[in-house]
């Protein structure tokens, strides 16, 4: 029955095999529905047929993980009515409770107590409340920012940090931009490489122009990809004018607004798009009493959200290179200062947790990667390749 209700992208996932694969569905388009088929299908494959705890099935909640266990249970008893006599299958209803369907942080919880002995943690740590994990994260931020203060005369990078982000002592901002950056570094799988490359982007002494950093690049493509977009709502609004008599009077300005957007899409190099900004829009010929007031309206609101968006998005390229690179290159000690706060930052607040035997869920994740790479990106432990032997396959 399940078979007649599959489309070919579903049946293409349940019956694909020999490597990953990535599903990307939206709500209530029944993924869950093609796990379960896909894990009957192994199961009752007469060649190799699988046991549903030959595999890790990893969800985000706790309601989920006890949602699909259940639907996997029902699946299998449903498939029974038609096929009474088979004791593997019967066996599945068993073994069901003996599967890994859990969160990922379920997950990694288990592994943690089962080797906390490789890692030098304690088997019995405590997932922190939210309350205690807060108390301690502001401790850890107190220490650090004390030592920075402590440390001004003899660290010029934590003393320009101090300059430039805590005037007069005010650590205020200091402290909201620690807080974020140590969230950052939370959800990195090597923070420390993370944070190295956020300080190799600082180096940007042989720049001539903006776009050649990761910012001014990624901002030059963003504005890109705007101007395009623009232009093309622009073209399909130019469409309609075409074809609406009363709105001729369009013609000229909605052709002058397609050729600047293209021009400006064509821009290499901030300090070209520089060169051209501020932008001018021409304004529209008066259209009095149009039979066609819906198509008036159309265009109208088009060309007014495409002024909007184009001179939001050009915005940043009303200072040139030249300003904007001298004031990146000022900044550079006070934002490499940040950067070695919040690493100080984040190993003060795990020593603090490790001391209560406390993790927090990051922890949970990344304790669960040095087991299973050693701290090696890219690595592999025996743990891992013992791990892995459990499992058919991840889903």
């Amino acid at each position: 029955m399940a078979e007649l209700t599959l489309t070919d992208s579903q049946r293409a996932v349940i019956e694909h095999q020999g490597g990953a694969m990535l599903v990307s569905a939206a709500a209530g388009s029944g993924k869950t529905f093609v796990l379960v088929q896909r894990l009957l299908r192994m199961i009752c494959d007469e060649t190799a047929p699988a046991n549903v705890d030959d595999f890790l099935i990893i969800t985000f909640t706790k309601a989920a993980a006890a949602e699909l266990r259940a639907k996997i249970r029902d699946a299998i008893s449903e498939l029974l009515v038609s096929r009474p006599n088979d004791r593997h299958l019967r066996n599945q209803l068993t073994r069901i409770y003996l599967a890994d369907i859990s969160t990922v942080h379920a997950f990694c919880g288990e592994l943690l107590r089962d080797y906390a002995y490789l890692l030098d943690i304690s088997s019995d740590f405590i997932i922190a409340e939210n309350l205690e994990a807060m108390n301690l994260r502001q401790k850890a931020l107190d220490s650090v920012l004390e030592a920075a203060y402590a440390a001004q005369e003899s660290d010029a990078e934590a003393a320009a940090m101090l300059r430039a982000f805590a005037p007069l002592r005010d650590d205020t901002k200091l402290r909201e931009y620690l807080l974020k950056l140590q969230d950052k570094l939370s959800c990195h799988a090597y923070p420390e490489e993370w944070a190295e490359d956020c300080r190799n982007a600082l180096q940007i002494e042989k720049a001539a122009d903006v776009s050649e950093t990761v910012w001014g690049a990624y901002l030059l493509e963003e504005t890109r990809r705007t101007l395009r977009e623009q232009a093309e709502m622009i073209e399909k609004a130019y469409k309609v004018i075409e074809c609406t008599p009363d709105l001729q009077k369009y013609e000229t300005t909605f052709s002058k607004d397609l050729e600047m957007l293209g021009a400006l899409a064509e821009k290499k190099s901030w300090d070209e798009l520089c060169a051209a900004c501020p932008v001018s829009f021409g304004s529209l010929s008066q259209v009095r009493n149009p039979s066609a007031k819906a198509e008036k309206d159309y265009v109208q609101a088009v060309r007014k959200s495409m002024k909007e968006r184009v001179n939001k998005a050009l915005k940043p390229y009303l200072r040139s290179s030249e300003e904007l690179l001298a004031d990146m290159r000022r900044m550079r000690p006070a934002l490499c200062g940040l950067i070695n706060t919040a690493l100080a930052f984040d190993k003060a607040y795990l020593k603090l947790k490790r001391g209560s035997r406390l993790m927090d869920y990051s922890d949970l994740e990344h304790e669960t990667i040095r087991l299973l790479t050693g701290g090696v990106k890219g690595g592999r432990t025996e743990v891992a390749g013992e791990i892995a032997g459990r499992y058919r396959e991840i889903m």
